[in-house]
């Protein structure tokens, strides 16, 4: 995939009106508040990494998909069916490497977890 085909690989995913739907969900956070949703996402992710070994059903690992879970509400807003497409690009690796920073181990963990939860509600 060339450069530019990075770029636009939103516009290969998303249809023209979700990409809408990401501009107007965007405009309701300042620049200080997505730099400062982005940096709490940068932690989770980085302090998932640090615990990857954590089996799915503990109490910490829970704590961490309690965590993932809130953040993707608080991004998202109540936007589900664009937070399943998201979802679905970042499943499906159709998000260049450049531009996703969630590695497959730290996915592999998220599924975990919460398949665990779906075992044990």
């Amino acid at each position: 995939m060339s450069d530019r085909q990075n770029q636009n690989w939103p516009a290969d995913f998303f249809t023209p009106e979700e990409l809408e739907e990401f501009a107007r969900l965007g405009e309701k956070f300042s620049f200080k508040e997505m730099a400062e949703y982005q940096k709490k996402w940068l932690e989770l992710i980085e302090e998932i990494k640090q615990n990857l070994n954590l089996p799915p059903e503990s109490q910490e690992a829970q704590k961490l998909l309690d965590r993932w879970e809130k953040l993707l509400d608080e991004g998202y807003q109540g936007h589900e069916e664009l937070l399943e497409k998201v979802l679905r690009a970042y499943s499906q690796s159709a998000i260049p490497a450049e531009y996703n920073l969630i590695e497959q181990p730290v996915w592999e963990f998220i599924k975990k977890a919460e398949a665990v939860r779906k075992e044990n509600p």
